[in-house]
């Protein structure tokens, strides 16, 4: 069903670990958990430990008859001199020189080529320079090109992070078909997998912005990557290679370069295109508000990728941003999904968001968020104790509700502190109290989210409908009466539209 062929970077080597590792991604996604406030332990390379690795002869036999390129070869020879050869490894370095033979590009090639010259610094530990994790990087870019010409998909991609890793990498559009497999209904999903079966191959003839958007997954797969690790050659692909290469409206790609050219974020397009003109709009204005607001400081994601497919790893998650990377994916470009931009910018521009010991060096605010979420003891029956949200006595409900938030807005702000602010600067802000935009500044919102202009049209509904509750309802203050008066209202409208 799916011919793709891939350079997959290297597998396991098992005498190289990798003691840097990376932070998970900050999520959006509708769980509710308590804050935790556990102290964790900084990150650091450690020093690695070797084992020999042996190559087969029939390995090695293959390796010298089909390897041409001499930068390659001069690797090859000098990882076997330290002990680091191995077949995955050759299998690798042959599937690199058949990428990097498609490559017509004479700035890309000399990048690549360049990730693996410098091969006479591998020493025994690998101490100083990581040339593996160099000669990753190199295969990388060559994906990335190869798949945005169309030459080929890399459909799975090893990881060798960990010194045992059986498992591919996440890739969104093979995760999106094993999701759609285990958890739709067969029904619904068979006559799309008859569609994508039948136009996979041919681009041409796809039709649905579905099977277009999954095919255009796989042309940037290796693109994200790139910009993780080598942003100014990523900046190159997409502006060389996506922009110029792929069929975007001329209208579209003006407003794309602009964005670029300020804010320096590259937009991946939904395939779906009644709507991407208005929402690339959105984009930008948003981006110049922030840009105004912060006086110039803000931050903004180096990808900002909106193809549904490319979403599905969080299925259930309007959107979600690697604070770390700076990758910010959203569910589409319709409105309902690109309303979660500024959630995600907040994320991206929280000055605590990265710090791995943070609560533990600043205890005021682990104090504060305390206060703010509640928290309560119980024993669940055959169960130890455990520490539980204590909704009904957390602070700042009513404000949240005030200024424009859903009452399930409301329950998933105090999922941690990052999604207190986060929703809490996503309402109008406006409406807060002057204690609450203190505590929300000393939480590390930013104090220029205040000055931000509030565009989303149903936080607006959302506040006319509690000024006519207070107006119904003068007296009342219980939290559960108001959100429970706010639903009715918004089921009443919902039944009219």
């Amino acid at each position: 069903m799916l011919k793709v062929t891939s350079v997959s970077p290297i597998k396991t080597i098992s005498s190289i670990q990798k003691g840097l590792k990376r932070k998970s991604p900050g999520i959006c996604k509708s769980c509710y958990t308590i804050p935790d406030f556990r102290q964790e332990s900084p990150s650091g390379k450690q020093p690695k430990t070797r084992v020999f690795e042996c190559i087969s002869n029939g390995k090695q036999k293959e390796f010298n008859n089909l390897i041409r390129h001499f930068g390659l070869d001069i690797f090859f020879q000098n990882a076997k001199d330290c002990g680091y050869a191995s077949d995955e490894l050759a299998d690798y370095i042959i599937d690199l020189q058949a990428g990097l033979s498609n490559v017509k590009d004479k700035k890309i090639k000399e990048f690549v080529e360049e990730k693996f010259s410098d091969a006479d610094k591998m020493d025994m530990f690998l101490n100083d320079y990581d040339c593996f994790e160099e000669l990753q990087n190199a295969g990388d870019v060559v994906d990335a090109y190869n798949e945005l010409n169309g030459n080929y998909m890399s459909y799975i991609r090893y990881d060798y992070s960990n010194c045992v890793n059986l498992y591919p990498m996440f890739h969104p559009a093979k995760d999106y078909l094993d999701f759609s497999v285990r958890y739709g209904d067969k029904k619904y999903w068979q006559p799309w997998f008859t569609r994508l079966e039948r136009d996979i191959d041919f681009p041409k003839k796809c039709k649905n912005y579905m099977n277009k958007d999954f095919i255009n997954s796989q042309k940037v797969f290796a693109l994200e990557r790139v910009c993780e690790k080598s942003p100014q050659i990523a900046d190159y692909l997409y502006q060389n290679y996506y922009l110029k290469k792929l069929r975007i409206p001329k209208e579209e790609k003006q407003i794309m370069q602009e964005i670029f050219d300020k804010y320096g974020c590259k937009i991946i397009l939904s395939a779906k295109s009644d709507c991407r003109k208005g929402s690339l709009n959105f984009i930008k204005r948003e981006f110049e508000a922030w840009h105004k607001a912060s006086e110039g400081v803000a931050k903004y994601p180096i990808l900002l990728n909106c193809n549904k497919i490319d979403h599905t790893k969080n299925s259930d998650a309007k959107a979600h941003v690697d604070t770390e990377n700076k990758i910010m994916r959203i569910h589409g470009m319709d409105d309902y999904s690109l309303k979660s931009l500024r959630h995600e910018m907040i994320h991206l521009n929280d000055p605590y968001v990265n710090y791995s010991s943070f609560y533990d060096r600043h205890k005021h605010i682990a104090d504060l968020t305390n206060e703010i979420i509640a928290s309560k003891v119980v024993k669940p029956r055959k169960h130890e104790r455990e520490c539980v949200l204590d909704f009904d006595n957390c602070k700042y409900r009513e404000e949240l509700l005030d200024a424009g938030a859903t009452p399930s807005g409301v329950e998933y702000a105090y999922t941690n502190r990052k999604e207190l602010l986060a929703v809490a600067g996503s309402c109008d802000t406006s409406k807060f109290s002057e204690q609450f935009k203190k505590d929300l500044v000393t939480l590390g919102l930013p104090e220029y989210v205040f000055k931000l202009p509030l565009f989303d049209l149903d936080i607006s509904w959302f506040v006319s409908c509690m000024e006519d509750i207070h107006k119904m309802y003068p007296e009342e203050k219980d939290y559960n009466k108001l959100a429970k008066y706010l639903n009715q209202i918004s089921r009443l409208h919902e039944m009219y539209q």
